[in-house]
């Protein structure tokens, strides 16, 4: 089951996984896929088990799929007016 939900703002690590030594991005959830599907115009083997979410990338505006062990947490609206 996925433990985000649409329009949530997140922090995530686009690359690799959450213990991954790549920068973490903040974005927008625009979808989230629990069945194989398209997402972020690709081809994604989602389950219930391993639910893929479409993040759009807060500074980029680009969309990319992303598991659910990624996303590191959500973005408080006080976070964002400071940046």
């Amino acid at each position: 089951m996925a433990q985000y939900k649409d329009s949530q703002r997140v922090r995530y690590r686009p690359i690799g996984n959450r213990s991954s030594n790549t920068s973490e991005s903040t974005g927008v959830i625009n979808g989230i896929l629990t069945e194989p599907d398209m997402q972020a115009s690709r081809h994604v083997d989602a389950s219930n088990n391993t639910p893929r979410y479409e993040i759009e990338n807060s500074n980029t505006g680009n969309r990319s799929s992303v598991y659910e062990d990624n996303i590191l947490g959500t973005v408080s609206s006080a976070a964002v007016q400071r940046s």
